[in-house]
Order: structure tokens, then C-alpha cells, then sequence
């Protein structure tokens, strides 16, 4: 008990300066498993922590879309309620979106039936045409995927704040097995029944990106996808 900290505490400490890049960064995050470093002044004086967490969202800023490729997607893809709100890192339950909407992967031609009530629901609450118009693009992108690639029924989240709405499409089916071949538009793995109906194009991915302020997606093959879509208000 009366022992000194000066004795016990780690003396060879990793740090980072303050105007190191993220790519050092991330190569020392892997090279040493820790979770967190101190960050230091050019005075050599602790002035922050940065975690693995602030990466993910620098880089979700930065790119506007990001797969999520570590443990962390088999954990998200296996809860039952999705209860993670990606960009924030805040959990948030499906229960507590203010709008929902289970999609039907049997019925093609209710493709698109979501995102319109989801477009109506924002204008009545008072959202600008051209935001609601984005939301409604991305957002059907997102429910047709789920109707001619997932095999299961798929769901609709939408979480409103003062400014940003907050698009979680996500479904328990076949998750896609190649997600940076999907990225690539007019990459589609639709059948010909499917393009014979109108549909995969392989431009689904790229308009969510497109249309949206930030996207995350989570997929492993057999266990499901989730987009998470971000939709900043502006003026």
C-alpha cells in the first residue's frame, strides 16, 4: 500500500504526436493490439486520447462510406434487434425508430412501397423536398437489394434528430460474398428472371453512396446485411 506509482506504472509507453497521420496510426493499432494510445503535444504534454472508435468515425467522415470487416460485424449481424446506431456508436433499438417498415421479399412488386411511406412520413414532419427526395432514392436502392438478393424479409428503420435522419435497412439472408466487387457499378449478381422485371442493375450500392451523407455496411455471407444511411439537413 505504501508503495510508489512511480514503481509500478508502465514506463514504455506508445504514444502519438498530435500531427501523426492516420496511417501510422492504424499501422500501430495492429502492430501492438492496444485499444487506445495518449496523444502529445509538440511539449510533450498529454492533451487527448484516441481510441480505435475515432478512427472509424474519422474515416467515415472522410470516405462517406466504410465496410466494416472486424469482429465487430458478426456480433452486429447476429443481435436480434440491430440495436447499434453505426455512425454514433450510440445503441439505439429498432423499437425506438420513429418510422418503420417490414419489407416483403416474396412480393417484387411492392419494391420501392417503403421508401415512398418513408418519403411521406419526412414530409409531413415538415423536411425539405430535397432531403426527402435523397432518402427516398437511397433508401429504395436498399429495399429492392433486400427483395432480390437476401432470400428473407428485411426491415426499415428511420431515427430523426435536429439534423440528420438516420436510414437502417437490414435483413437476416445471404449477406453479399464480395463487397468490394459489389461496390463497383453495374456489379450485380441478379438473375435474368430478376433483370427481366427492371431490376438489378448493380447501381444499388453506388446511389445509396451517392445519395447519402455517410454510409456504413455490414454483410457476412449467410448471416445478413445491414446499410446504415446518414442524411445530414442543410440550411
Amino acid at each position: 500500500i505504501d508503495d510508489k506509482l512511480v514503481n509500478r506504472m508502465s514506463k514504455d509507453v506508445r504514444y502519438f504526436h498530435q500531427k501523426d497521420g492516420i496511417e501510422k496510426v492504424l499501422s500501430d493499432f495492429e502492430r501492438y493490439g492496444y485499444g487506445r494510445f495518449p496523444v502529445i503535444d509538440k511539449k510533450h504534454r498529454v492533451i487527448g486520447v484516441i481510441t480505435k472508435e475515432d478512427i472509424l468515425i474519422a474515416m467515415l467522415r472522410k470516405l462517406g462510406a466504410l465496410y466494416i470487416r472486424d469482429t465487430r460485424r458478426n456480433e452486429l449481424l447476429e443481435e436480434s434487434t440491430y440495436s447499434i446506431l453505426l455512425p454514433t456508436q450510440r445503441k439505439i433499438a429498432s423499437k425506438e425508430a420513429k418510422f418503420f417498415y417490414e419489407i416483403n421479399s416474396l412480393n417484387v412488386n411492392d419494391a420501392g412501397l417503403g421508401a415512398l411511406k418513408l418519403k411521406k412520413f419526412l414530409l409531413d414532419r415538415g423536411y425539405s423536398e430535397k432531403i426527402c427526395r435523397r432518402v427516398s432514392i437511397a433508401t429504395y436502392e436498399a429495399e429492392v437489394n433486400v427483395i432480390i438478393h437476401s432470400g428473407v424479409d428485411g426491415r426499415i428503420d428511420a431515427f430523426l434528430n435536429e439534423n440528420r435522419i438516420i436510414v437502417r435497412i437490414w435483413d437476416k439472408g445471404k449477406g453479399i460474398e464480395d463487397v468490394n466487387k459489389a461496390m463497383q457499378e453495374g456489379y450485380s449478381t441478379a438473375s435474368d428472371q430478376i433483370r427481366e422485371l427492371g431490376f438489378g442493375a448493380g447501381m444499388g450500392l453506388s446511389n445509396m453512396k451517392r445519395y447519402s451523407d455517410k454510409m456504413i455496411l455490414i454483410s457476412s455471407k449467410g448471416k445478413g446485411t445491414t446499410v446504415e444511411l446518414t442524411f445530414i439537413k442543410r440550411g
